[in-house]
């Protein structure tokens, strides 16, 4: 943590960074809080991206996020009632293909079944965090991710294979339904 925090105020000549958390919560995964779970339903706005890019690339992250071009243009649209999700990575309007899951079932097919590479997905709440893991049919999986809202912000972090922390920061564009 606080090596992170000295390696980004170095980076950006700056003091350290408060706002940059450790992306894997301390809970457990599956352990249930007694509030109410996060509602993260709306079309999301990439805002920023915190922390070393050079690493996102082993985090399945597309080129584009990887190196902030989609800052203001690419897009995460998300439906969530109760523990079922529909996700959808875009840019400039098209939301793209989605993700469709259940949180705190096993291992499921998340991509359109007609789809030639089908994505296989794992969701479960850590406290008020969703944690997925990720993989694609014949490649390793991707980190584990966490969403978490921060306000009215939404956090998507990675935790490296080498203890970095890397979060990209979403503003929420519309709280309405995305997909019929």
């Amino acid at each position: 943590g606080e090596k992170l925090a000295l390696r980004l105020s170095l980076l950006k000549g700056t003091g350290p960074d408060p706002t940059l958390e450790p992306a894997e919560p301390e809970v457990q995964p599956g352990l249930r809080t007694e509030v109410a779970l996060p509602d993260f339903s709306g079309v999301w706005v990439m805002h920023a991206v915190v922390g070393p890019v050079g690493l996102l690339e082993d985090t399945g992250l597309g080129w584009m996020t990887r190196q902030d071009y989609g800052k203001g243009r690419f897009t995460m649209s998300v439906e969530q009632v109760g523990e079922q999700f529909t996700v959808a990575e875009g840019m400039d309007g098209d939301h793209g293909s989605a993700l469709k899951f259940h949180a705190g079932d096993s291992e499921q097919v998340a991509s359109d079944p007609e789809r030639l590479r089908r994505t296989f997905l794992r969701a479960d709440w850590c406290g008020q965090a969703l944690r997925i893991e990720e993989r694609t049919a014949g490649r390793d999986p991707f980190p584990a991710k966490f969403f978490r809202l921060d306000g009215e912000r939404l956090v998507l972090g990675f935790t490296t294979a080498a203890g970095d922390v890397v979060a990209v920061r979403y503003v929420r564009f519309a709280r309405a339904r995305v997909f019929s």
